[in-house]
């Protein structure tokens, strides 16, 4: 009888531990399951701010990664996915994602470098530093780069004016033919080397041209205000130069001709001014 009591204590006290440890792990399942719960709806993304986008616009940029698994969660996607790879989309590099607040996150842009475009068979061909072509997007066609502002403030915060596209049309090169994601194939590809360095100068001085001319011994003409010519020669000392065309360039406007820099010595301050005909005989019919 005494074993019999025992055997049936043991029993109980198993029962009861077993209780026990299935309460246990049911209030472990449910918490982790109300922590889960909670952690996905704090963190959920309710807002999504986008910087460093000229090309796109705010809401093509979120379209661009509405599909991506990870955008339902601040603090995972911003873990374990921060960065994506977009090269496969026309003047797109990658995007990376940023953690602002619990329901925030902010999308980064990183846009492929345009230096200029060239016209080809009614197309616009822009390329980037290397002369790699990055889309072709026929001429009457408004394009990313020349449609609306990204979504009415720059990438500084500055206001957008609407006009996305600064690079110029390169004139003065020869190819048969155009390939999406190759090289434009030109006699001499140095002359992508040059309109890098270009670029960088006249964005630094806000003196974008107009359009870029290379001569059959590619010599350098800029082009503004449709009338004026700036002849740069070859591309040697061609930061003085542009920090004397920066200079000179407001007095300009309103002319019409073209201004000699191509014997260009380093210290030279003027430089000599070739008004076209047309406009010398207008001047000398007003003077009568």
């Amino acid at each position: 009888d005494y074993r019999r009591k025992r055997n049936m204590r043991l029993k109980k006290n198993r029962k009861k531990k077993k209780n026990r440890i299935i309460r246990i792990l049911t209030g472990v399942v449910l918490g982790v399951g109300l922590a889960g719960a909670l952690f996905f709806n704090v963190f959920k993304i309710r807002n999504i701010q986008v910087a460093g986008n000229t090309r796109y616009t705010k809401d093509e940029i979120k379209e661009m990664v509405a599909d991506d698994k990870w955008m339902k969660n601040t603090v995972l996607l911003t873990t374990f996915h921060s960065k994506v790879d977009m090269s496969d989309i026309p003047f797109m590099n990658s995007v990376e994602f940023t953690f602002v607040s619990y329901d925030t996150i902010c999308i980064q842009v990183y846009e492929k470098k345009v230096v200029g475009y060239v016209e080809y068979e009614g197309q616009k061909v822009y390329f980037d530093k290397n002369g790699i072509v990055l889309e072709c997007v026929d001429e009457e066609q408004e394009t990313p780069a020349e449609g609306e502002s990204s979504d009415g403030t720059a990438s500084d915060g500055s206001s957008a004016d609407g006009s996305l596209t600064s690079e110029p049309l390169v004139t003065g090169l020869t190819f048969d033919y155009v390939t999406v994601n190759e090289q434009l194939p030109v006699d001499k590809p140095a002359v992508f080397r040059t309109m890098l360095a270009l670029t960088r100068m006249t964005e630094k001085y806000n003196i974008t041209p107009d359009s870029v001319e290379f001569n059959e011994n590619s010599e350098i003409i800029l082009h503004y205000y449709d009338t004026v010519r700036i002849l740069l020669g070859t591309d040697t000392a061609l930061e003085e130069k542009m920090t004397r065309v920066a200079a000179i360039l407001p007095s300009l406007s309103g002319l019409s001709g073209e201004l000699h820099m191509e014997d260009y010595k380093d210290g030279d301050s003027s430089f000599v001014f070739s008004k076209d005909v047309k406009e010398e005989r207008k001047a000398v019919k007003k003077t009568q």
